[in-house]
């Protein structure tokens, strides 16, 4: 099992959450007060709102037993008719497309690996049973995982995990692409539960519910027992004085107050997710980077994933608004993916500025650069961790040979924002 490398299947991915994401986030905000439980955190026992166990023994209907438990067949059978593992879901979980997942505002992104090779899903195990139930979707039949691998385009599945802030469900949604379109299942994490069904890349077949927390908001009442964080609205700005508006930028989202907080894993030192309990909510806030980076486990909805529309590169100076909602009150740590296509890639210098004209921190920079692209892939900006997260943030693009032409020749993709959060 190895970290995703393919630049081509990255940018796949960046093209598709350009586009959904768009659906999704609106971006960004100004600082909202914060009730003193919040800040001093704490978490009832009570089980999230609209929370239901998963039963990793419900059988999937028309699936083998092999796919069922970690007693299994080494040469199974996969049903290409295979269903969900239970009733619809009233409000799905999850997004209607596998592009929107990373950045649905109540899912946070625990990572994307790859499995090419079948000795990370030997015979007998919980992730050969997923590919042989992921491959179903296609209407395929398969008897190994050696034999699902082969049968995508690419030789690999996709695994990307993520966590339900508001149900602190884990899920592993597994794909592949087969004649260039992506197909597969999500599953309860861990289990060979399918819980929705990935056709071209579109989401069906959902047995899971959304929970309360993490949901958009723009008014309190919508989250009762809870509060609405991050909420950003447009400001009206007379002799140096701002008042906000009516007027929504970005949507903030439900996060519910708890005292008191009987998790001891919350606050404790952490170098990876893996670290922190995913059933009480939490996941590793790092300080840092590289094999060295420490942090510590707090709740997962302080993390969160943005989306942008594509841009032209024009001019000297090109400045993209990215507007951030629905967060803390400020950064911990910040990391910006883009490609940019560009005739002259060594003459720009790429910045991300904090909102209000903060502090500003350069991503790109290298007068030896050739081709035609630059690829940043999850950049760290080394930005001060004390300055306002809601908000427009910017991305500036500065030509040092003054722009192109014709101008569409330059031009911004797959643009994404995740940042880490906390309370000044």
């Amino acid at each position: 099992m190895t970290r995703r490398s393919s630049m081509q299947e990255w940018r796949s991915l960046g093209h598709a959450l350009a586009l959904n994401g768009a659906l999704l986030v609106a971006g960004c905000a100004s600082r909202d007060a914060m009730s003193a439980p919040l800040r001093d955190g704490g978490r009832d026992d009570a089980a999230p709102p609209d929370a239901a166990p998963f039963d990793a023994s419900m059988p999937e209907a028309g699936a083998p037993d092999a796919a069922q438990d970690a007693g299994l067949d080494a040469s199974p059978t996969v049903d290409a008719g295979a269903d969900d593992a239970g009733p619809p879901a009233t409000v799905c979980a999850l997004p209607p497309t596998y592009g929107a997942l990373r950045v649905t505002p109540w899912l946070v992104d625990l990572g994307l690996v790859v499995v090419d090779d079948a000795a990370a899903a030997p015979p007998g195990s919980v992730r050969e049973a997923q590919l042989l139930v992921a491959v179903a979707a296609t209407g395929m039949r398969v008897a190994s995982a050696a034999e699902a691998i082969r049968a995508t385009d690419d030789d690999a599945f996709d695994v990307l995990t993520l966590l339900d802030v508001g149900t602190r469900h884990a899920y592993e949604v597994i794909t592949a692409t087969y004649g260039d379109s992506r197909y597969g299942r999500v599953f309860a994490a861990d289990t060979a539960v399918a819980v929705a069904t990935i056709t071209d890349s579109d989401l069906g077949a959902c047995t899971v519910e959304r929970g309360l927390e993490g949901t958009p908001c723009t008014e309190v009442a919508a989250c009762a027992p809870g509060i609405c964080l991050g909420v950003v609205r447009e400001e009206l700005c007379t002799d140096g004085v701002c008042t906000p508006t009516d007027v929504v930028l970005g949507e903030g989202r439900c996060v519910r107050t708890r005292v008191p907080d009987d998790r001891p894993a919350r606050g404790t030192a952490c170098t990876e997710d893996a670290m922190c309990p995913r059933a009480d909510g939490l996941t590793c806030s790092l300080l840092g980077d590289g094999p060295d980076a420490v942090g510590f486990c707090e709740d997962a909805w302080l993390r969160r994933r943005f989306a942008f529309e594509g841009a032209a590169v024009e001019g000297a100076v090109t400045t993209i608004p990215l507007v951030v909602s629905g967060v803390a009150s400020v950064s911990l740590r910040t990391t910006l993916s883009a490609v940019i296509s560009h005739p002259r890639p060594a003459a720009l210098t790429v910045s991300l500025q904090h909102p209000g004209g903060g502090s500003r921190a350069v991503v790109f920079a290298d007068p030896g650069a050739t081709g035609t692209e630059i690829v940043l892939r999850d950049v760290r900006a080394l930005l001060p961790a004390d300055e306002a997260v809601n908000g427009t943030w910017s991305l500036v693009v500065e030509d040092a040979g003054g722009g192109v032409s014709p101008p569409e020749s330059a031009f911004v993709f797959g643009l994404e924002l995740e940042v880490s959060s906390w309370f000044d």
